[in-house]
C-alpha cells in the first residue's frame, strides 16, 4: 500500500492568486497614476495613461510574476519531500510488522 500526500493540487489556486494579484497591481498602478497627475490620467482620452499603464505593469508584473513562479516551485519541493517522508514511514511500519509476526 503505497500512501502520498493527501492534499489537492494547488497549481490552479496558484493561479487564481496570480490574476487577481495582476489586477490589484493593475488598479493600484491607475489610481497612483490619477492621484499624482490627473491631467496626465485623463489627457488624450486617457490613452497615454493607458499605455503608461501596460508599460508599467508589465514591468512590474516581471518582477512578482518571477516571485509567483518560486513559491510554486517551493510547493513541488515541499509535495515531494512529504512523499519522500510517507514512503519511509511505509518501510518502517513494514519493517515493524515483520519483526512482530517473526
Amino acid at each position: 500500500m503505497s500512501m502520498s500526500l493527501d492534499f489537492k493540487d494547488t497549481c490552479p489556486e496558484i493561479d487564481q492568486q496570480m490574476y487577481e494579484s495582476k489586477e490589484a497591481i493593475k488598479q493600484c498602478l491607475d489610481e497612483a497614476a490619477f492621484d499624482l497627475c490627473p491631467m496626465f490620467a485623463e489627457a488624450n482620452g486617457g490613452k497615454d495613461k493607458n499605455l503608461w499603464l501596460d508599460d508599467a505593469l508589465n514591468h512590474v508584473w516581471f518582477k512578482v510574476d518571477a516571485c509567483f513562479e518560486e513559491l510554486r516551485e517551493i510547493n513541488v519541493k515541499m509535495r515531494e519531500a512529504a512523499d519522500y517522508q510517507i514512503e519511509e514511514l511505509e518501510e518502517r511500519v513494514k519493517e515493524l510488522e515483520e519483526n512482530e509476526n517473526a
